[in-house]
């Protein structure tokens, strides 16, 4: 009996996956892995990566004994955005600070859902969400990120 892809979507969905994780068990291959009681900056990677490649794994079995819905066109326009925001937000962290590059963040990916919507409710959600995460990330746990930019270097 030859083997058919019941399940599109999961069988690709189960590829990248699994490509992702071993790209990322090789990247990680020269880290030091530690122990559970002392973990190297590689025991993380290395953990998530292996989960990767199983769930995809797991994915793409799934994939060949499940009846699915067919691939959908790739719509290229949200994946620019997305792109595209990951970008801005690396441009403007160290000039304009996280508080700026963050809102510019989840507007230009928000742009990219069909399902999204701008309007005063999103906008506070936005500004909240990044106020909070601020606080948590680079307040209380110290990453090394301004807040507020300096504009020095950005015109």
């Amino acid at each position: 009996m030859p083997l058919s892809i019941g399940s599109p979507k999961d069988f690709w969905m189960g590829v990248f996956y699994a490509v992702i994780g071993a790209a990322a068990l090789l990247i990680s291959q020269d880290y030091a892995f530690g122990t559970t009681a002392r973990m190297g900056p590689g025991f993380f990677p290395v953990i998530v990566a292996v989960l990767l490649v199983a769930v995809g794994a797991i994915s793409i079995l799934r994939s060949l004994r499940s009846k699915g819905e067919p691939l959908e066109p790739l719509k290229l326009l949200p994946v620019l955005l997305v792109f595209g925001a990951i970008l801005a937000f690396g441009l403007l962290v160290e000039t304009a600070g996280y508080l700026v590059a963050g809102i510019v963040l989840l507007l230009l990916s928000g742009a990219a859902s069909q399902y999204a919507r701008l309007n005063a409710r999103t906008l506070l959600g936005a500004v909240a969400f990044i106020v909070i995460t601020a606080l948590v990330f680079i307040k209380g746990l110290g990453v090394a990120m301004p807040m507020i930019g300096t504009w020095q270097n950005f015109f």
